[in-house]
């Protein structure tokens, strides 16, 4: 097998996220509730951003916070962008208001985002100065939007590049990349199965773009040395070739390797498209091939 270049790939995630009548949702912070977003994310990984009160008595401030949702890390490093629209204040940046542009380490609690540290370095503690957001200023709109984008790399990927103005990454973490990449390319590696080979550079170099050559062989690593993350890429990525041709062959994929999201993904496009799928020649074989499995997918469509 000829000597392939391995190359790196951060992930990005966006998010959207209108809220109206924020002044009559406020009540959930008298409960110690938090404002939630959806989750939003890639890779496997899902990020959450949150609103809540300070917990001071009497106070006209919130604060912004951002976790992410995988068992799979501890801390996921990050730039991560944040701004709010239609705050209420059109003399500053035409509504906008900056939350946080930096590198930042999220983890799986709630951490609050804090706008005095951008220019600092990493042993100042984060979050010591939350950003708080002045609610009169956001009352007096009928709704603001929050936007956030945050770029990542899976543990033992190079870090993603930042502004000099930025901490630095520690050396060691450099290290530790280069080294990954130097053992990708040596002679056991290039001559690997290449559904291997393509565990192998997810593993350690966080890239996916040898997995879509060969999703069912690299499903199948994923499934037999429980690499969960792994595991959903593939699964996401077959359930978005779900079709009207290819639904019964998915559907057997997602049983063979016990992926029950993958399972529901196809249920839910047989509810979608139920006359033409149920007329097709493939589900036709399916039902003479594997009978039960045709079954439950009817049962959890309904």
């Amino acid at each position: 097998m000829s000597k392939q270049t391995t190359r790196v790939k951060t992930f990005k995630a966006n998010l959207e996220w209108k809220i109206e009548n924020f002044a009559e949702k406020r009540c959930l912070f008298e409960k110690n509730r938090p404002l939630r977003s959806s989750k939003f994310g890639t890779a496997g990984v899902d990020f959450e951003v949150s609103i809540y009160d300070t917990g001071l008595s009497n106070s006209k401030q919130s604060v912004i916070g951002i976790h992410h949702c995988s068992c799979y890390y501890s801390v996921v490093r990050a730039i991560c962008n944040i701004f709010v629209l239609g705050c209420g204040n059109p003399d500053n940046g035409a509504n906008r208001l900056s939350v946080v542009h930096a590198k930042v380490d999220i983890s799986r609690e709630i951490r609050e985002l804090d706008p005095a540290n951008r220019h600092i370095h990493s042993e100042v503690p984060f979050g010591e100065y939350p950003l708080q957001i002045d609610l009169n200023k956001i009352n007096s709109s009928p709704y603001f939007t929050v936007y956030v984008e945050v770029e990542f790399c899976p543990q033992g990927g190079t870090e993603p590049e930042c502004e000099p103005i930025f901490f630095c990454i520690p050396e060691d973490s450099k290290c530790v990349a280069r080294s990954n990449l130097h053992m990708l390319d040596s002679a056991n590696f290039t001559d690997c199965l290449f559904k291997v080979r393509a565990m192998l550079e997810f593993i350690y170099c966080g890239s996916t773009s040898s997995i879509e050559k060969n999703v069912e062989g690299v499903l199948a690593l994923a499934e037999k040395y429980a690499i969960k993350p792994l595991k959903e890429f593939c699964g996401n990525y077959l359930a978005s070739r779900i079709n009207t041709t290819t639904i019964a062959k998915i559907a057997a994929i997602g049983e063979l390797y016990c992926s029950t999201p993958l399972i529901k993904r196809c249920a839910r496009y047989l509810a979608e498209n139920r006359i033409s799928v149920l007329r097709s020649k493939e589900w036709e074989e399916l039902k003479k091939q594997n009978p039960e499995l045709a079954i439950r997918l009817l049962e959890l469509s309904f």
